[in-house]
Protein backbone atom coordinates (compact mmCIF):
# COMPACT_ATOMS: atom_id res chain seq x y z
CA UNK A 1 0.00 0.00 0.00
CA UNK A 2 1.60 3.47 -0.88
CA UNK A 3 0.04 6.98 -0.42
CA UNK A 4 1.74 9.41 -2.69
CA UNK A 5 1.94 13.63 -2.47
CA UNK A 6 -0.28 14.78 -5.15
CA UNK A 7 2.48 16.11 -7.91
CA UNK A 8 0.11 16.14 -11.00
CA UNK A 9 -0.16 19.15 -12.35
CA UNK A 10 -3.28 21.63 -12.17
CA UNK A 11 -1.88 24.23 -13.87
CA UNK A 12 -3.84 27.02 -15.35
CA UNK A 13 -4.16 25.01 -18.88
CA UNK A 14 -5.53 21.98 -16.99
CA UNK A 15 -9.24 20.62 -16.66
CA UNK A 16 -9.85 20.81 -13.05
CA UNK A 17 -9.88 24.71 -13.32
CA UNK A 18 -13.01 26.39 -10.56
CA UNK A 19 -14.85 27.32 -13.98
CA UNK A 20 -15.12 23.92 -15.32
CA UNK A 21 -16.02 22.34 -11.87
CA UNK A 22 -18.47 25.11 -11.63
CA UNK A 23 -19.81 24.51 -14.99
CA UNK A 24 -20.45 20.59 -14.86
CA UNK A 25 -21.85 21.00 -11.22
CA UNK A 26 -24.98 23.39 -12.39
CA UNK A 27 -25.40 21.85 -15.78
CA UNK A 28 -26.06 18.54 -13.71
CA UNK A 29 -28.02 20.35 -11.09
CA UNK A 30 -30.18 21.77 -13.81
CA UNK A 31 -30.69 19.07 -15.49
CA UNK A 32 -31.42 16.77 -12.47
CA UNK A 33 -34.07 19.75 -11.84
CA UNK A 34 -35.69 19.19 -14.95
CA UNK A 35 -36.44 15.38 -14.92
CA UNK A 36 -37.44 16.15 -11.07
CA UNK A 37 -34.86 13.75 -9.82
CA UNK A 38 -32.19 14.30 -7.00
CA UNK A 39 -29.17 14.21 -7.57
CA UNK A 40 -27.22 11.22 -8.32
CA UNK A 41 -23.64 10.46 -6.94
CA UNK A 42 -21.64 9.87 -10.30
CA UNK A 43 -19.25 6.97 -9.55
CA UNK A 44 -16.45 5.11 -11.38
CA UNK A 45 -17.01 1.06 -10.87
CA UNK A 46 -14.39 -1.20 -9.57
CA UNK A 47 -12.65 -2.46 -12.72
CA UNK A 48 -10.03 -5.19 -12.48
CA UNK A 49 -6.23 -3.70 -13.63
CA UNK A 50 -8.06 -0.32 -15.24
CA UNK A 51 -10.01 1.65 -12.14
CA UNK A 52 -6.66 2.61 -10.33
CA UNK A 53 -4.96 5.24 -8.86
CA UNK A 54 -4.01 7.23 -12.20
CA UNK A 55 -7.79 6.41 -13.84
CA UNK A 56 -9.61 7.80 -10.83
CA UNK A 57 -7.46 11.08 -10.82
CA UNK A 58 -8.61 11.27 -14.54
CA UNK A 59 -12.42 10.91 -14.13
CA UNK A 60 -12.30 13.50 -10.89
CA UNK A 61 -11.47 15.24 -13.51
CA UNK A 62 -14.46 15.44 -15.47
CA UNK A 63 -17.42 14.77 -12.99
CA UNK A 64 -16.63 11.73 -11.01
CA UNK A 65 -17.95 11.98 -7.28
CA UNK A 66 -16.87 8.25 -6.36
CA UNK A 67 -14.42 5.99 -7.46
CA UNK A 68 -13.86 2.11 -6.93
CA UNK A 69 -10.29 0.40 -6.81
CA UNK A 70 -10.38 -2.94 -8.69
CA UNK A 71 -11.23 -5.70 -6.20
CA UNK A 72 -8.89 -6.46 -4.31
CA UNK A 73 -8.76 -10.33 -2.88
CA UNK A 74 -8.46 -9.49 1.25
CA UNK A 75 -6.51 -12.67 1.89
CA UNK A 76 -3.58 -11.75 -0.31
CA UNK A 77 -3.80 -8.05 0.78
CA UNK A 78 -3.64 -8.51 4.71
CA UNK A 79 -0.89 -11.60 3.88
CA UNK A 80 1.65 -9.98 1.29
CA UNK A 81 3.36 -6.66 1.55
CA UNK A 82 3.76 -6.96 -2.27
CA UNK A 83 0.03 -7.60 -2.86
CA UNK A 84 -0.88 -4.27 -0.82
CA UNK A 85 2.05 -1.85 -2.94
CA UNK A 86 0.66 -3.49 -6.31
CA UNK A 87 -2.89 -3.47 -5.90
CA UNK A 88 -3.48 -0.30 -3.50
CA UNK A 89 -1.94 3.17 -4.43
CA UNK A 90 -3.62 6.54 -2.99
CA UNK A 91 -2.57 9.87 -2.55
CA UNK A 92 -4.11 12.77 -0.22
CA UNK A 93 -6.74 14.01 -3.10
CA UNK A 94 -8.12 10.63 -4.20
CA UNK A 95 -10.07 8.76 -1.37
CA UNK A 96 -11.33 5.80 -3.32
CA UNK A 97 -13.63 2.98 -2.16
CA UNK A 98 -11.90 0.16 -1.72
CA UNK A 99 -13.36 -3.02 -2.69
CA UNK A 100 -12.58 -6.39 -1.42
CA UNK A 101 -13.38 -9.98 -2.11
CA UNK A 102 -13.44 -12.39 1.19
CA UNK A 103 -15.23 -15.49 2.69
CA UNK A 104 -13.32 -15.10 5.90
CA UNK A 105 -15.27 -12.04 7.95
CA UNK A 106 -11.25 -11.89 10.13
CA UNK A 107 -9.66 -11.41 6.34
CA UNK A 108 -12.09 -8.64 5.06
CA UNK A 109 -11.81 -6.65 8.65
CA UNK A 110 -8.00 -7.11 8.94
CA UNK A 111 -7.86 -5.81 5.08
CA UNK A 112 -10.35 -2.90 5.97
CA UNK A 113 -7.95 -2.27 9.15
CA UNK A 114 -5.01 -1.37 6.69
CA UNK A 115 -6.94 1.38 4.23
CA UNK A 116 -9.21 2.76 6.71
CA UNK A 117 -7.39 6.29 7.16
CA UNK A 118 -7.13 6.43 3.33
CA UNK A 119 -10.57 5.89 2.35
CA UNK A 120 -14.32 7.08 1.77
CA UNK A 121 -15.34 3.43 2.10
CA UNK A 122 -15.20 -0.20 1.89
CA UNK A 123 -16.70 -2.29 -0.41
CA UNK A 124 -17.52 -6.19 -0.07
CA UNK A 125 -18.10 -7.94 -3.10
CA UNK A 126 -20.90 -10.52 -3.02
CA UNK A 127 -24.43 -11.35 -3.64
CA UNK A 128 -26.41 -12.23 -0.85
CA UNK A 129 -29.26 -10.62 -0.08
CA UNK A 130 -30.07 -7.13 0.36
CA UNK A 131 -31.67 -7.20 3.53
CA UNK A 132 -29.11 -9.33 5.18
CA UNK A 133 -27.04 -6.49 4.08
CA UNK A 134 -28.58 -3.90 5.57
CA UNK A 135 -29.75 -5.53 8.74
CA UNK A 136 -25.60 -6.06 9.16
CA UNK A 137 -24.79 -2.80 8.95
CA UNK A 138 -23.85 -1.56 5.65
CA UNK A 139 -24.86 1.91 4.50
CA UNK A 140 -24.43 1.71 0.97
CA UNK A 141 -25.44 -0.92 -1.87
CA UNK A 142 -24.11 -1.05 -5.57
CA UNK A 143 -26.07 -3.29 -7.58
CA UNK A 144 -25.35 -5.03 -11.23
CA UNK A 145 -28.73 -5.22 -13.00
CA UNK A 146 -27.66 -8.13 -14.88
CA UNK A 147 -27.59 -12.29 -13.37
CA UNK A 148 -24.15 -14.52 -14.62
CA UNK A 149 -26.28 -15.48 -17.61
CA UNK A 150 -27.58 -11.95 -18.58
CA UNK A 151 -23.99 -10.69 -19.33
CA UNK A 152 -25.11 -9.53 -23.09
CA UNK A 153 -27.94 -8.52 -22.15
CA UNK A 154 -29.69 -4.99 -21.29
CA UNK A 155 -29.23 -4.52 -17.39
CA UNK A 156 -32.47 -4.44 -15.60
CA UNK A 157 -33.04 -1.25 -14.27
CA UNK A 158 -36.17 -2.00 -12.80
CA UNK A 159 -34.85 -4.87 -10.34
CA UNK A 160 -32.55 -2.42 -9.14
CA UNK A 161 -35.56 -0.02 -8.56
CA UNK A 162 -37.30 -2.76 -6.53
CA UNK A 163 -33.76 -3.16 -4.21
CA UNK A 164 -33.87 0.57 -3.79
CA UNK A 165 -37.31 0.53 -2.59
CA UNK A 166 -37.02 -2.46 -0.06
CA UNK A 167 -34.07 -0.38 1.06
CA UNK A 168 -33.50 2.50 2.98
CA UNK A 169 -29.78 2.66 2.93
CA UNK A 170 -28.53 4.41 -0.58
CA UNK A 171 -28.38 2.20 -3.65
CA UNK A 172 -26.65 2.56 -6.65
CA UNK A 173 -27.35 1.32 -10.27
CA UNK A 174 -24.56 -0.18 -12.31
CA UNK A 175 -24.35 -1.50 -15.73
CA UNK A 176 -25.01 -0.44 -19.21
CA UNK A 177 -24.74 3.57 -19.02
CA UNK A 178 -22.98 5.10 -21.77
CA UNK A 179 -23.64 8.46 -21.89
CA UNK A 180 -24.28 11.59 -19.16
CA UNK A 181 -27.98 11.36 -20.16
CA UNK A 182 -28.65 7.80 -19.83
CA UNK A 183 -26.95 8.24 -16.27
CA UNK A 184 -29.48 11.00 -15.48
CA UNK A 185 -32.31 8.53 -17.15
CA UNK A 186 -31.41 5.28 -15.27
CA UNK A 187 -31.20 7.99 -11.90
CA UNK A 188 -34.40 8.45 -12.92
CA UNK A 189 -36.10 5.40 -13.63
CA UNK A 190 -34.40 3.19 -10.55
CA UNK A 191 -34.69 6.21 -7.94
CA UNK A 192 -31.37 5.43 -6.86
CA UNK A 193 -28.92 7.76 -4.94
CA UNK A 194 -25.58 6.94 -7.88
CA UNK A 195 -25.04 5.54 -10.84
CA UNK A 196 -22.01 3.61 -11.39
CA UNK A 197 -20.17 3.27 -14.83
CA UNK A 198 -17.39 0.98 -15.76
CA UNK A 199 -16.65 0.59 -19.73
CA UNK A 200 -18.42 3.52 -20.51
CA UNK A 201 -15.63 5.55 -18.85
CA UNK A 202 -13.21 3.40 -20.01
CA UNK A 203 -14.27 4.53 -23.49
CA UNK A 204 -14.72 7.74 -22.31
CA UNK A 205 -13.43 9.00 -19.17
CA UNK A 206 -15.36 12.53 -19.48
CA UNK A 207 -19.09 11.08 -19.86
CA UNK A 208 -19.97 12.45 -16.89
CA UNK A 209 -19.50 16.14 -18.10
CA UNK A 210 -21.98 15.23 -21.15
CA UNK A 211 -19.25 14.65 -23.47
CA UNK A 212 -20.15 11.93 -26.19
CA UNK A 213 -16.42 10.96 -27.29
CA UNK A 214 -13.33 11.32 -25.67
CA UNK A 215 -12.60 14.79 -25.84
CA UNK A 216 -9.15 15.90 -26.90
CA UNK A 217 -8.20 18.05 -23.39
CA UNK A 218 -8.78 14.72 -21.62
CA UNK A 219 -6.53 12.50 -23.42
CA UNK A 220 -3.91 15.34 -22.87
CA UNK A 221 -4.70 15.05 -19.60
CA UNK A 222 -4.09 11.37 -19.49
CA UNK A 223 -0.54 11.68 -20.87
CA UNK A 224 -0.14 14.17 -18.26
CA UNK A 225 -0.93 12.06 -14.90
CA UNK A 226 0.43 8.71 -16.68
CA UNK A 227 3.68 10.81 -16.81
CA UNK A 228 3.79 11.81 -13.30
CA UNK A 229 2.53 8.93 -11.69
CA UNK A 230 5.22 6.56 -13.74
CA UNK A 231 2.54 3.99 -15.41
CA UNK A 232 3.48 1.25 -17.01
CA UNK A 233 3.06 1.58 -20.62
CA UNK A 234 1.27 -1.74 -20.67
CA UNK A 235 -1.67 0.29 -18.87
CA UNK A 236 -1.31 3.48 -20.96
CA UNK A 237 -1.68 1.64 -24.07
CA UNK A 238 -4.48 0.07 -23.18
CA UNK A 239 -5.72 3.34 -21.45
CA UNK A 240 -4.93 5.42 -24.30
CA UNK A 241 -6.76 2.64 -26.64
CA UNK A 242 -10.27 2.56 -25.24
CA UNK A 243 -9.93 6.06 -25.45
CA UNK A 244 -9.43 6.55 -28.77
CA UNK A 245 -11.46 4.01 -30.47
CA UNK A 246 -13.82 6.10 -31.63
CA UNK A 247 -12.03 8.63 -32.36
CA UNK A 248 -9.84 7.07 -34.97
CA UNK A 249 -9.95 4.96 -37.78
CA UNK A 250 -9.42 1.33 -37.96
CA UNK A 251 -5.76 2.16 -40.24
CA UNK A 252 -5.12 4.36 -37.30
CA UNK A 253 -6.24 1.54 -34.56
CA UNK A 254 -3.67 -0.62 -36.19
CA UNK A 255 -1.01 1.65 -36.21
CA UNK A 256 -1.21 2.80 -32.47
CA UNK A 257 -0.79 -0.94 -31.57
CA UNK A 258 2.78 -0.25 -32.94
CA UNK A 259 3.61 2.20 -30.28
CA UNK A 260 5.88 0.60 -28.10
CA UNK A 261 6.81 3.39 -25.48
CA UNK A 262 5.11 5.79 -23.62
CA UNK A 263 6.22 8.61 -26.08
CA UNK A 264 6.11 6.92 -28.96
CA UNK A 265 2.42 6.44 -28.25
CA UNK A 266 1.96 10.44 -27.04
CA UNK A 267 3.66 11.49 -30.31
CA UNK A 268 1.35 9.18 -32.42
CA UNK A 269 -1.83 10.31 -30.75
CA UNK A 270 -0.67 14.13 -31.23
CA UNK A 271 0.28 13.75 -35.01
CA UNK A 272 -3.32 12.22 -35.32
CA UNK A 273 -5.54 14.73 -33.01
CA UNK A 274 -4.21 18.18 -32.09
CA UNK A 275 -3.83 17.46 -28.44
CA UNK A 276 -1.54 20.38 -27.67
CA UNK A 277 -2.95 23.29 -29.43
CA UNK A 278 -6.39 22.64 -28.15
Amino acid sequence: MAVLEDDVATSSDSSCELEDFQRILTDKKNDCKALGIEEPLFICAPMVRYSKLHFRKLVHLYGCDLAYTPMIYAHCFVASQKCRENEFTTDENDWPIVQFAANKPEHFAEAAELVYGNVKGIDLNCGCPKSDFEAAGVSHIGVHGRTVSQRAEPPDYEAIGLVKSAVKVPVYANGGCTSYRQALEIASVTKCDGVMVGEGLLSNPALFCGHQKTPFECIRDWFSIATDLDVHYTLVHRHTAFMTHSLFNKTQRMDLQKQTTISDTINFVNEQLPLFDC
